[in-house]
């Protein structure tokens, strides 16, 4: 469970405090399995795979 592996491009800035920002509001904003397939009407098999 959890967040393994991350790869990103930095468009903007490269300065490392907005980027490490960017990268927690980011994670903020992921949604869970459950919730987004109960949002789409469909089981959570067929959206998380």
């Amino acid at each position: 469970a959890g967040i393994k592996d991350i790869l990103t491009k930095s468009i903007r800035s490269n300065n490392a405090i907005s980027v490490a920002h960017a990268t927690m509001d980011a994670l903020k904003r992921l949604k869970n399995p459950e919730k987004v397939s109960k949002d789409r009407g469909k089981e959570k098999e067929m959206i998380w795979q």
